[in-house]
């Protein structure tokens, strides 16, 4: 798999696995996936899971972070690509590294998974986590999301630096020069322009 050049990332990626507790998450003042949430959110998602037990899962990866060179490579990683909305978000610290939750609520999905108005949490570093790989994901914006998916329901970026691109009010999406795009056929069915 093609890696960033001179992107060696010492630094431990933390993802939450805290299985669907976003429902109850709280917004971005929450500084930890309370235990009350996560029972809470257990009850709605119907997620058969002690609340100690979803409380203090957490999956380590230490890698270097993938990067995708062509957008067949890109889609082709992600095991969910969604167009939606940061809701909410939930700081966590995790073994003194800040992390955040986002509960996402889609808007559409290449494929139809997961359909309209369903809610996904998406695990990722913040720009302050003191790692070079962070993600910027804003409460009240809209991004198209590149996701893998885990078995307990929550979902990570694909990498931060291609799993996320912001939508601007006309509904096109935002890129950088030199970055690539998503595939006509996927910009289609998420109803956003290049």
């Amino acid at each position: 798999m093609p890696r960033r050049p001179g992107a060696r990332l010492a630094a431990a990626f933390l993802i939450t696995t805290c299985a669907g507790l976003l429902v109850a998450c709280g917004g971005p003042e929450l500084d930890a996936c309370a235990p009350a949430a996560v029972a809470a959110s257990t009850a709605t998602t119907g997620v058969a899971t002690s609340t100690a037990d979803a409380a203090s899962r957490i999956a380590l990866v230490a890698a270097d972070e993938p990067y995708y060179p062509t957008t067949e490579e890109l889609e082709a990683a992600a095991q969910v690509i969604v167009r939606g909305r940061v809701e909410t978000s939930c700081a966590l610290t995790r073994d003194g590294v800040d992390e955040r939750v986002a509960e996402v609520v889609v808007r559409a999905a290449v494929g139809g998974r997961p359909a309209a108005d369903e809610v996904v949490s998406v695990a990722y570093l913040p720009p302050d986590n003191g790692t070079p790989m962070s993600a910027d994901l804003v409460t009240g914006q809209e991004y198209v999301l590149l996701l893998t998916a885990f078995d307990d329901g929550h979902h990570a970026l694909v990498n931060t630096t291609q799993g996320y691109r912001r939508i601007d009010d006309s509904g096109a999406l935002i890129r950088e020069d030199g970055e690539i795009t998503l595939s006509a056929g996927s910009l289609a069915e998420l109803g956003l322009t290049g």
